[in-house]
């Protein structure tokens, strides 16, 4: 009986009271700007008082955990608003695709750039590269005929080499 009498007192004594409660929201409402100084400016009381209020009720514990419950709460709506929109663009891309295909047979290019990009886009569908790699390449001095010879089959090689390897890298 004496035991149940002390824990009502103390959850007595640990209960905000209406002014503390106004305290915490004004505090967890200052967002960014969150400090004891600020409260107790605004509700007129001493920084010791607020500090007390802010330790026993553990303010910033609680900002912590209702910031942590936006947070979520506005990433499911974000996740669901960017999947809205993806699908609305998907649906988009899949409507001008066909309006293209149906206005395909009256294509025509106007210009060596129409081509170039018909090329491009034809290439990006196949997966191929899309741009030209310059390779140059630079024979040091060479003192014979047979040297220059020898300097371009190594050449010949290199790059046959670099090609099996960037096709191999493609595909794998």
């Amino acid at each position: 009986m004496e035991r149940e009498r002390r824990v009502k007192a103390k959850s007595k004594k640990n209960k905000e009271s209406p002014i503390q409660k106004e305290a915490r929201e004004y505090y967890y409402a200052l967002g960014d700007r969150r400090s004891q100084l600020l409260v107790a400016q605004h509700l007129k009381k001493s920084i010791q008082s607020i500090a007390l209020w802010s330790r026993k009720h553990k303010w910033v514990e609680y900002a912590r955990t209702q910031d942590a419950k936006l947070l979520k709460k506005d990433t499911k709506l974000l996740v669901r608003e960017l999947k809205r929109n993806k699908d609305d663009l998907k649906h988009t891309v899949s409507v001008a695709i066909a309006k293209f295909k149906r206005d395909a047979e009256n294509l025509k290019t106007d210009s060596i750039q129409d081509l170039e990009r018909l090329t491009k886009i034809f290439l990006l569908l196949e997966g191929e590269a899309t741009d030209i790699e310059e390779r140059k390449v630079i024979f040091e001095d060479v003192s014979s005929k047979a040297e220059l010879e020898a300097s371009k089959a190594r050449a010949v090689e290199d790059f046959t080499l670099i090609d099996f390897q960037q096709k191999a890298d493609g595909a794998s």
